[in-house]
């Protein structure tokens, strides 16, 4: 049983100057608007609370790529309308380096206003990414609390994120943080099974440990998207035009000689719609009948069938990529009907990852259907492979 997060409701936080770690790293458009605002959203329940138990947030948070560099391009105050009419709050928006005295009176007047204070974008600075040990001291010299709440960032060594917990008299995780351990813990640690893992999307390397960490004898995983096309290429099919990851059809390999060899353990595709170079319409076909110029786009109705009765026993559900090419929105229907069979099961089913997240939204489904919905992509897939994470280790 892994050792419980220190709980921010145990913390007077009156006065208190609060250091909040935040991930709002959110799609903004060439006109400056956010297009999707769920990872500000999951931060809310925490913002608010600090606020209303009368502490003085300092929000830190990145966006982007920057490099080090401080590029207009990555600026932060695009989110300051979005976050005061989400809070009905004033924002102060901190441009300059965050020094110490800078810190301290922008605190202060946020605290008289009963505002809150937002840093600029972390990684124009080199020393966040770096994990340097001085940055992180100095951003911990401006609170009295230090709260995470950047899950899906915890998964760097960064100084933001495990540097800070260091130097902060107090360092707790906030409420979006904790739900996210106490989901993924409970998968690791079920006795529940079986378990079916859905993986999807395009590439092997982030999803190879939590195969070998998850399956037991009894549970099953269903593969689509082009991560089904490495392995059904490397199990001999000719997957002619599709999206392959050919330098990992080794690693495929060695997974499914891992486990045994049996459909209703490793469920690959059956069948899948095409689509052709021209202007032909997409069609099903079986796997073995794929032709030059075809590329394999989505699961087919043979492979559904598959997937509802391997999903039917399930008694956890595990979900990571979509099955299909869904940013074309031509090939989204077996997404959709396996967001469907989830939905609609009795087992407990996490679900996350960011382009799972964007499919499930373009399908316009209730994401309130699944039994937790974690914001993390690489941190989700991090923690139900190693059990932890650098900045869940640095709370603890």
């Amino acid at each position: 049983m892994s050792t419980p997060l220190p709980d921010l409701r145990t913390i007077p936080l009156k006065g208190k100057r609060v250091l909040i770690r935040v991930d709002w790293n959110v799609p903004i458009n060439a006109q400056g608007v956010v297009t999707d605002d769920t990872r500000i959203r999951a931060s809310l329940p925490t913002l608010t609370y600090v606020l209303q138990e009368g502490g003085i947030p300092t929000i830190i948070t990145h966006l982007g790529r920057p490099e080090g560099k401080r590029e207009p391009a990555f600026s932060l105050a695009p989110l300051v309308p979005l976050v005061e009419s989400m809070l009905n709050r004033e924002v102060f928006f901190v441009e300059h380096d965050p020094r110490e005295d800078l810190l301290a009176i922008a605190s202060k007047t946020a605290g008289q206003e009963g505002g809150l204070v937002l840093l600029e974008n972390l990684r124009f600075h080199p020393e966040e990414e770096q994990g340097d040990a001085e940055f992180a001291r100095m951003l911990a010299a401006s609170c009295d609390v230090f709260v995470n709440e950047a899950f899906s960032a915890s998964h760097r060594t960064h100084a933001s994120i495990t540097g800070i917990p260091q130097f902060a008299p107090v360092s707790v995780a906030g409420f979006a943080f904790k739900e996210e351990v106490i989901a993924l813990t409970r998968v690791l640690e079920t006795k529940e099974h079986p378990m079916v893992l859905v993986l999807g999307g395009a590439k092997i390397d982030t999803k190879i440990g939590v195969i070998e960490r998850l399956i037991i004898p009894g549970d099953c995983f269903i593969m689509g998207g082009a991560l089904a096309n490495t392995f059904l290429e490397a199990r001999g099919y000719n997957m002619c035009d599709s999206l392959v990851q050919r330098d990992k059809l080794d690693v495929a390999k060695k997974i499914m000689d891992g486990i045994r060899h049996d459909h209703d353990v490793l469920i690959l595709p059956k069948d899948v719609v095409v689509g052709y170079s021209g202007d032909l319409p997409p069609k099903e076909v079986l796997v073995d009948t794929l032709c030059d110029g075809w590329s394999a786009f989505d699961i087919g109705t043979q492979t559904l069938a598959a997937c509802e009765r391997a999903l039917r026993h399930a008694k956890i559900i595990v979900w990571n990529g979509p099955l299909g090419l869904c940013k074309e929105g031509t090939f989204t229907e077996g997404t959709r009907q396996v967001a469907e069979m989830i939905a609609t099961s009795d087992a407990y089913s996490l679900v996350g990852g960011g382009d799972t997240l964007d499919a499930l939204k373009q399908l316009d489904f209730d994401l309130n259907r699944f039994s937790h919905v974690s914001t993390a992509g690489g941190a989700m897939l991090e923690f139900l492979e190693q059990g932890t994470l650098p900045g869940v280790d640095a709370l603890r």
